[in-house]
């Protein structure tokens, strides 16, 4: 149900009136017969809180910018059982990157160390397009504006919390004469790992 809402949503469909009430039905109302050309290209769910009577739900939506580059946006959609046993959208809240729910003692993270170096290294050489382009969500808004490092040397991560298309890591660096640390949201899109958090 809240995948199909936020696509009605997405599209200006009706559809999404009808699934929903309250604050749901109000975003509903305001985007109902607005159409859109934006292109996405994936929606991903997952629950998580659940009781017998209410589910709120993880949906993160991949599309394409203009310029043809991934963003996503992540929410929050929270679904009602009634007392009719039908279910309803009750609230939707857009969010960041949510932190994983699990912990991880030992992975592989070169795919991260890679991702994270090349684009600070952007960031470092006033690349902020091609920092942006490692990014998606909030993070990607942040690369044009974060400031550059005096230096990346030793970059070593290491991940503290992972979900099942999420993962949280902490980077150890030498940033010019100063050791530095940072805590960087990443989230699996179809195209692979992007930067999608950053703690700073």
């Amino acid at each position: 149900m809240a995948e199909n809402f936020v696509q009605h949503l997405w599209t200006g469909n009706n559809e999404a009136i009808a699934l929903s009430e309250g604050a749901a039905l109000q975003s509903a109302l305001a985007t109902a017969k607005q159409s859109t050309s934006t292109q996405i290209n994936e929606i991903y769910t997952e629950s998580v809180l659940t009781t017998d009577n209410f589910v709120r739900y993880l949906v993160a939506v991949e599309y394409l910018l203009p310029n043809e580059s991934l963003d996503v946006v992540f929410y929050h959609v929270d679904c009602v059982k009634k007392p009719s046993k039908n279910w309803v959208v009750t609230g939707i809240a857009e969010i960041g990157l949510p932190t994983p729910p699990g912990c991880v003692f030992a992975a592989h993270t070169s795919e991260f160390n890679t991702a994270y170096e090349a684009f600070l290294r952007a960031i470092k050489a006033n690349q902020r397009d091609n920092a942006k382009a490692l990014a998606v969500s909030l993070a990607k808004e942040k690369a044009g504006r974060i400031p550059a490092p005096p230096g990346i040397d030793q970059l070593s991560g290491t991940i503290i919390a992972a979900g099942e298309r999420t993962r949280l890591v902490r980077f150890d660096y030498q940033a010019g004469d100063r050791p530095a640390s940072d805590i960087v949201g990443f989230y699996r899109t179809s195209e692979g790992w992007r930067i999608a958090g950053l703690a700073y």
